[in-house]
Order: C-alpha cells, then sequence, then structure tokens
C-alpha cells in the first residue's frame, strides 16, 4: 500500500515527467549499438593484435549499454510507444545480446522489482549453490561452508562467467516455457530471435574469419561484459548499505523496502550514456515507468522526500559502490527481519 504523502509524490512527478524523452534515450540506444558493432569490426578488421583489445572492450561497454537502455524499454520507459518499447526489447535482449526476453520479464519486472534483495524471492540475489548473499544462505555441506569463507576471493573470479550465466538460465527459463502446455507466441518469437542472433553472430562471421576468432571474441567480450554487468546493475544492490530482507517484510512499507535495499551512484557524462539510468536506481525503482533521462532532475526531489519522511538515501561514486558491493561479498550480512527498524523514528515524532 502507498501511504498518501507518496502518492502526493507521484502524481507530482508524473505530471512533470510522464513523457519520457524519446528521441534523447533512442539515440543514446544507437550509440550502444554503434559501439557494440564498431568494437567487434575493429576486432575482425585489423591484423595488429594491439588493437584487439580495444575492439573487445569498446564491443563489451556497447552490450553493456543495449541491456541498460532495453531495460528502459522494457518498463515501457523508452520510448512513447508501448509497441515501440517491445520491439526495442526484442531488439535489445534476444537479437543483439541471446538473452531470452520473456526470462528479463519476468526476472526484472514481475519478480524483482517489487521485492529487491528480498531472500528466497529475488533472483538477482540468489547466488546459491557457490555463494551467499546473506547470512540466511550459508547453509550446505563442509565444502560450501569452506567456500563461503573464502568467497570474498573467489567471487570476482566467478564474475567471469556473469553475462554467460544470465544468458544460460534465459534459455533455461524459455525451454521450460516452450515445453509446456503455456507456450505462448512471444516464446517462439524469443527462440526465433535467439536463434538468429546466433546465424548473424556466429554462423556468418565464422564463414569470413574462421572458428576459432570469433569465438575467441565472444569468450573474451562476454567475459568482460560479466565484469561491466555487475558494476552497472550490482552496484545498487549488492553493498552492505542496501539490506537483505525476510520475505515476510514484502507486504510492509513499499517505499521503504525500495529505499533500503537500493542505493544510488555518481558517475560522469560516459558513465551516465553506458548506464542509461541505473546509476539513479532509487528513482527508478520508485518510478520505473518515467524516463531514465529525467532521472537527475528527480534526484534532489526524491532526495528531499525521503529525508522527510525518514526514508533511507544513499548515494555513492561509482567506485566506491563497486569496491563495497565486492567487500560485501566477503561476509554475507545478516537480513534483516524488520523494516521498520530502517526508518528514522524523527519523522514520526515529528509526525
Amino acid at each position: 500500500m502507498f501511504h498518501p504523502e507518496f502518492r502526493a509524490l507521484r502524481k507530482e512527478l508524473q505530471a512533470l515527467y510522464h513523457r519520457p524523452q524519446a528521441t534523447r534515450q533512442l539515440l543514446e540506444l544507437v550509440a550502444h549499438v554503434a559501439m557494440m558493432l564498431g568494437g567487434g569490426a575493429v576486432f575482425f578488421a585489423c591484423d595488429t593484435p594491439l588493437l584487439w583489445i580495444p575492439g573487445v572492450v569498446v564491443s563489451a561497454l556497447g552490450c553493456l549499454g543495449i541491456s541498460t537502455s532495453s531495460h528502459t524499454a522494457s518498463h515501457d520507459a523508452l520510448l512513447r510507444s508501448r509497441r515501440g518499447n517491445r520491439f526495442l526489447v526484442q531488439l535489445g535482449f534476444p537479437f543483439l545480446l541471446m538473452v531470452s526476453a520473456t526470462y528479463w520479464y519476468h526476472k526484472h519486472l514481475v519478480v524483482h522489482h517489487p521485492a529487491p534483495n528480498v531472500i528466497g524471492v529475488d533472483e538477482d540475489i540468489n547466488l546459491a549453490p557457490l555463494f551467499a548473499f546473506s547470512s540466511d544462505d550459508q547453509r550446505g555441506g563442509w565444502f560450501r561452508r569452506w567456500l563461503h569463507r573464502w568467497q570474498g576471493l573467489v567471487f570476482p573470479l566467478a564474475l567471469a562467467f556473469n553475462a554467460f550465466n544470465v544468458q544460460r538460465q534465459g534459455v533455461v527459463f524459455l525451454a521450460r516455457k516452450l515445453w509446456s502446455r503455456r507456450r505462448k507466441a512471444r516464446h517462439w518469437r524469443d527462440l526465433g530471435l535467439m536463434l538468429l542472433h546466433l546465424v548473424v553472430f556466429y554462423a556468418l562471421p565464422m564463414a569470413a574469419f574462421g572458428v576459432t576468432e570469433v569465438l575467441g571474441f565472444h569468450l573474451l567480450r562476454s567475459m568482460l561484459l560479466g565484469y561491466l554487468i555487475f558494476a552497472a546493475l550490482g552496484a545498487a544492490h549488492f553493498p552492505a548499505e542496501a539490506v537483505a530482507v525476510d520475505p515476510s517484510q514484502l507486504r510492509q512499507d513499499h517505499v521503504l523496502l525500495q529505499t533500503a535495499t537500493t542505493i544510488n551512484f555518481t558517475t560522469g557524462p560516459f558513465g551516465r550514456l553506458l548506464c542509461a539510468g541505473v546509476d539513479y536506481q532509487i528513482e527508478h525503482h520508485l518510478f520505473p515507468g518515467l524516463g531514465h533521462r529525467h532521472y537527475r532532475r528527480m534526484a534532489p526531489r526524491v532526495a528531499e522526500f525521503c529525508r522527510e519522511q525518514g526514508y533511507p538515501y544513499r548515494v555513492m561514486s561509482w567506485r566506491t559502490a563497486v569496491w563495497k558491493s565486492l567487500r560485501a561479498m566477503a561476509t554475507p550480512r545478516p537480513v534483516v527481519r524488520d523494516l521498520g527498524d530502517l526508518r528514522d523514528p524523527k519523522r514520526d515524532d515529528a509526525a
């Protein structure tokens, strides 16, 4: 349930920012696609090994930007047209990134947004069977206990497989849907676009440049992208300041759940281009239907509201947020059983 103060804030911000800056947001996506394809072109066109690494880096940065722009489109907030947003999601996730769009909608919109950092619910923090996000995840035999003890050292190495794991989870999710009686046309469309990705970005380049070179490029880019995804998306929910929450708190204060489990991070113009709004995760979690180009202007008003109402509102530099995200994995955080303990009591006294 939304309390009256938050409903008033939502009405105020929706009146100001209900129209996305569609042209600018679309141009950002175009820039991301150009980076992805341009970096790949540099890798395959140059005979100098020294230029291969910059090509992989630029292409991986473009892939990150495609994922964050497609993320905005999945909330119907990149273009004014719902159909146009859905088209961009299909273009970005299954075709360009080979990530199932139906899996993304389920994982991100259906599960993550209503329950960020909620243990046993939010799949983004489900690191089993290898790692523990919270103290409640520290279960299992001697090997898992040993791994949890040293996961602060092992976890950064495992991030190299982060992007591949997202693709794998999407394939498994889609396969289960297609195998069940609940399969629909969107699942077949998803599969078709992912197969088209394999043809366009694997089979055709292999015919021109050879199997080893193509697979080597995708392997290097995927490993780098795994770290970039964690830096952009994990930095908002993995620092210790972003608490882990017991599922019993799901029906409590919605605004407190979102602000207690989320932090913002600051970056420069190029970082904002790549992040496409995920650097303002508090604004995004409270108002996911608004275009990300508005978040920077919304932030002072949202911060003021949080101070007035006693909600946490944390901002870090991007470097600090990433570092704290990695450090937090060394000691899994305790689980909050009562969200009300995190709200500033001064607000209630003033009321």
